[in-house]
């Protein structure tokens, strides 16, 4: 099968159960025969990886918190979006604290933000040799993404959960409107998938199913 996967990146500089959970499950699917295409989100996957970033992080906050710089010109867009800026940037950030992302969390949420970053995500698929067969997110707080691609693709889209209550519940005045949002972007989702450690067959076999499965009470339920 092929599998489009949204992760947020990490530039090396954050490390997490979810991030260990995301490599080791990567060498599953390859393993198992799946060809899949890791698109990073916000950073880099690694320090030192090329793969042009969806959604990248200098970008969407200053089109956040700045929502007249959206328009920027392509030339600069490239260069905020350049792997090797945004991990310098995440090395001199180092922080990965809720209360700081409080208005990216909700803009990746309700989708206002610099519309060209969606169809930046389109045409990179679009080139893509292979169609893809299913979308996999690292998370939920990607819903809108998922959706997105759900309904520009017409494949089946899944989501990975795990610690997402623990960044939700710190998020202040706006948790709420967080989790609402999480909520209406998974309704078409297939499968909520809990993975705790590698080889878990839930996830490989969810990838085939074609009704909505939860697998745990996480609140999207």
């Amino acid at each position: 099968m092929n599998i489009i996967w949204l992760r947020p990146g990490t530039a090396s500089g954050f490390h997490c159960e979810n991030c260990v959970r995301d490599k080791h499950l990567l060498a599953d699917l390859e393993s198992a025969g799946h060809t899949v295409h890791s698109l990073p989100v916000y950073l880099p996957l690694t320090r030192h990886d090329r793969t042009p970033v969806s959604y990248g992080a200098i970008r969407m906050w200053l089109g956040t918190a700045w929502p007249r710089l959206r328009n920027l010109p392509k030339s600069l867009n490239a260069l905020l979006d350049h792997p090797r800026l945004l991990s310098l940037v995440a090395r001199l950030a180092q922080t990965s604290d809720p209360s700081k992302g409080e208005a990216l969390t909700l803009a990746t949420l309700d989708g206002h933000y610099d519309p060209r970053l969606d169809a930046e995500l389109f045409d990179a698929i679009a080139r893509m040799e292979m169609k893809p067969k299913a979308v996999l997110i690292s998370t939920p707080l990607l819903a809108h993404q998922g959706r997105l691609l759900h309904e520009r693709l017409r494949v089946p889209w899944h989501s990975l959960v795990g610690g997402e209550d623990h960044w939700v519940e710190q998020l202040g005045g706006i948790k709420e409107r967080v989790w609402e949002l999480m909520r209406i972007e998974s309704e078409s989702c297939t499968a909520f998938i809990t993975c705790g450690h590698a080889l878990d067959p839930r996830v490989t076999d969810s990838l085939h199913l074609d009704t909505r499965t939860c697998l745990d009470a996480f609140p999207l339920k």
